[in-house]
């Protein structure tokens, strides 16, 4: 009886380190599964809340538009709180189809101004970063 409990822990080890990966490799191989690509097709809206980011705003768009996302898919929401630099006369420089300025005269707060770009998106993802 001893030596079947050690027979069979031998073979629980062994089979947790070199048989699992082994048998899922080969399954693998038999029922290969096709990659999904409809998330590529998929509308997405970056939001960005700028608030006096003029130094660097320009720029962040610039990087945004090259992304190799279709250029139809993608569509940035840039939300400038309040700023009193030239941040808004920036953003309205790009084409107003691919880049859409939400301009807030009073600063009203990062979670604010999200909140109003969430509203405004179109998007079936929504990206948020930073300037």
């Amino acid at each position: 009886m001893a030596e079947l409990i050690l027979v069979l822990s031998a073979f629980g080890i062994v089979f947790t380190y070199a048989g699992y990966p082994l048998l899922i490799a080969a399954l693998a191989r038999l029922r290969p599964r096709p990659a999904r690509r409809a998330a590529q097709d998929a509308e997405t809206t970056l939001i960005m809340v700028a608030f006096n980011e003029e130094q660097r705003i320009g720029e962040k768009i610039r990087n945004c538009l090259a992304q190799t996302y279709p250029p139809g898919r993608l569509r940035l929401i840039v939300a400038s709180d309040g700023s009193d630099d030239g941040t808004a006369a920036i953003v309205g420089g790009f084409p107003p189809d691919r880049v859409e300025l939400l301009e807030f005269a009073e600063r009203r707060g990062k979670a604010a101004c999200l909140n109003d770009a969430v509203a405004a998106s179109t998007g079936e993802f929504l990206v948020f970063c930073d300037v």
